[in-house]
């Protein structure tokens, strides 16, 4: 496409209400517009356009959007993502979100709609690019639903006591909860203190925050910290 000019490319992206070029080729990309569509907002008639609709050809307000489930990548977590198309969707590394937090979508490039818990640090960085923003949300799930519910890994950090039966006392509270560990590990420190590191098997924020509460009433425990990393 030598023939067209940088102000080519900025022109048709502003008519799909796109940042900037880029923006247009990753919408392009995730399958929200065909290149078909660019090709004749850039020259009309140079490609042969099937018969459509003009809202087909022009990117819905997002009140308009239907509303879509798609599976995130790990194939487990269902979210419902606001939009035209399928997108490839999935949990950020860097906060990790589990069913009950409050959640924000973004658009990235090439990877597909990353899904944020809105209090993640990065949140406020990512949503200077406003268009980039996707509504999404947790799937509702039927609360008679047979078989194993659906669990989230979660990291968090127990500082407590280092004495005798410390450890055996947090595991069995973690176990009362009916809650898997996947991961310990421990670290003393210099003061009679301990940090006990695990990752366990989180179903949703009301059965962190239960686990959470009943850790830190055993006697010894000083405090319990979530990492929203892995």
């Amino acid at each position: 496409m030598a023939q067209f000019e940088e102000s080519d490319y900025a022109r048709v992206a502003a008519d799909y209400s796109v940042a900037t070029p880029n923006d247009l080729w990753a919408a392009i990309g995730f399958g929200k517009y065909s290149a078909r569509q660019v090709l004749n907002r850039l020259a009309p008639g140079l490609v042969h356009q099937p018969q459509e609709s003009e809202a087909a050809a022009t990117p819905a307000s997002p009140g308009a959007d239907a509303i879509r489930r798609a599976v995130a990548a790990s194939g487990t977590d269902s979210l419902i993502v606001e939009g035209q198309n399928e997108l490839l969707v999935y949990r950020a590394r860097c906060c990790n979100p589990i069913r009950g937090e409050e959640i924000i979508g973004y658009v990235t490039r090439g990877k597909g709609v990353a899904v944020h818990a809105r209090s993640c640090p990065n949140v406020q960085n990512l949503l200077y690019e406003a268009d980039r923003r996707i509504a999404v949300e947790w799937a509702r799930t039927p609360e008679d639903k047979d078989g194993p519910k659906q669990t989230y890994p979660v990291r968090f950090t127990v500082h407590c006591d280092d004495r005798a039966g410390m450890l055996k006392e947090i595991t069995a509270v973690i176990s009362d909860e009916n809650t898997n560990i996947r991961t310990m590990e421990t670290h003393l420190g210099d003061a009679g203190d301990a940090q006990i590191q695990f990752v366990i098997d989180a179903e949703d924020v009301k059965h962190l925050t239960r686990l959470v509460q009943a850790l830190r009433r055993l006697p010894g425990v000083r405090d319990v910290q979530r990492s929203q990393k892995l």
